[in-house]
């Protein structure tokens, strides 16, 4: 009988902690495009709370696909075609981005 409780209890407790270990559910990736450096993807943050965006830029076939320059991103101003960025927002300020040249860029962000 102590050997039933305690296993009871033992399972009881695991699932406690997978309860609070697991994590927030995410958003769906959002396709973005910029034609050129002039046309600007912004994401706001209408919760007036931090929230972590992931923006990756696509590399095309050739290799060639322009990367883009980011503001409110911490330390980060620019990312390659091919390469992700982790963005931490401050809550009050939108995360911008837009292609570093004059020809057209694309990706995927999504909210975390």
């Amino acid at each position: 009988m102590n050997r039933i409780l305690c296993f009871i209890i033992s399972i009881a407790f695991s699932m406690s902690l997978y309860a609070q270990t697991v994590e927030k559910p995410v958003l769906p990736s959002i396709n973005w495009t910029s034609r050129d450096s002039r046309d600007e993807v912004t994401i706001n943050n209408g919760t007036g709370k931090p929230m972590t965006v992931q923006i990756t830029v696509i590399q095309n076939a050739d290799n060639d696909a322009p990367g883009i320059d980011i503001t409110n991103c911490g330390n980060t101003t620019h990312i390659d075609a091919g390469s992700t960025a982790i963005c931490i927002s401050d809550g009050s300020n939108p995360i911008t981005f837009e292609s570093d040249s004059a020809a057209l860029t694309n990706g995927t962000y999504q909210i975390k």
